[in-house]
């Protein structure tokens, strides 16, 4: 009897193990059988061109790494006030191939320009263009012969003005956007260039566009651009020069 006993303890003991060993290699399947995910950002809403994404738009989705593109951002802060370059749908990943923060951007110049800035772009010659030695990035001040007027008094103690002819810098520091007709890829090569885009305020621009307007001469350029220093963030406190006869 006792040796009945022995046999059906070492029955149980071996069906326990089997048991146990069943259960942890199916628990292992389990986990090899689990899919991978990784963050990735997508819309929550339809995206048109040129909208500037708010954390509303965008949600963080784990989707499996398999269909997580390479350049899909995943994290929100990275898209938060970038601006869409091409539409994106709703659940679509945002990539960075779709979106652009600003800065230099070869696709399209208004990606160029910062809140509250505008472009305009003048004509120069070779002469009033620093001889063809300048490049987008670069900044410039900006000059002008213009008719200024000046304020004196008289024999009798009366005041008097009176307008004169005199070179001024109209503007200082402004950035250069492009050169030539075209930016980025599309940069002529040459550096014969007519045309120069300059970023500025609203206001800027309006003196800009008056003083090209009213400048003393009207052959080649009315304006001269005076390359600055990368280094020099100063703008000097000048009026204007006048021969004093």
């Amino acid at each position: 009897m006792k040796k009945v006993y022995a046999i059906a303890v070492v029955l149980a003991l071996v069906a326990g193990l089997a048991v146990f060993y069943f259960a942890s290699s199916m628990k292992q399947t389990d986990k090899s059988s689990e899919v991978k995910k990784k963050d990735a950002v997508v819309a929550v809403i339809n995206l048109p061109a040129n909208t500037v994404i708010t954390v509303d738009m965008v949600e963080v989705k784990k989707l499996p790494v398999e269909a997580v593109n390479a350049l899909t951002y995943t994290k929100l802060e990275d898209v938060i006030g970038t601006v869409t370059k091409y539409p994106i749908s709703t659940a679509e990943q945002v990539m960075s191939t779709k979106v652009t923060s600003g800065g230099e951007d070869a696709a399209r110049l208004a990606y160029s320009l910062k809140e509250g800035q505008r472009a305009i772009t003048i004509s120069v010659a070779s002469t009033s263009g620093v001889a063809g030695n300048v490049y987008a990035g670069d900044y410039v001040d900006v000059m002008a012969m213009m008719m200024v007027p000046v304020v004196s008094r008289n024999a009798a103690g009366e005041q008097e003005t009176t307008v004169v002819t005199a070179s001024t810098f109209v503007l200082q520091k402004m950035k250069v956007l492009s050169v030539g007709m075209n930016t980025g890829s599309g940069q002529k090569t040459s550096r014969d260039y007519t045309m120069v885009t300059l970023a500025g305020t609203p206001d800027q621009i309006l003196q800009l566009y008056y003083a090209y307007n009213s400048g003393y001469t009207a052959t080649e350029s009315r304006l001269v651009l005076v390359l600055r220093p990368p280094t020099e963030d100063d703008v000097l406190d000048t009026t204007y020069y006048r021969p004093k006869y």
